[in-house]
């Protein structure tokens, strides 16, 4: 049986991920336009609601035609 992509895609829900912050607590990684190390990693429950909301709006969750 031939799957295709879409079939064969899972789903893993952002809010139980960890994100990358950097030594002032903010986020990181592919969220920052600054070019610092990241320092440590937590849960998006432990995140600032500032930092929540760029997660929450950030285009890597959003469903493509």
């Amino acid at each position: 049986m031939e799957m295709r992509m879409s079939e064969d895609k899972i789903k893993v829900p952002y809010k139980s991920m960890t994100y990358p912050i950097d030594e002032f607590g903010r986020l990181g990684g592919l969220f920052s336009l600054v070019d610092l190390p990241i320092a440590k990693y937590v849960k998006y429950q432990d995140l600032r609601e500032e930092d929540q909301k760029k997660v929450d709006e950030s285009p890597m969750w959003r469903e493509h035609a």
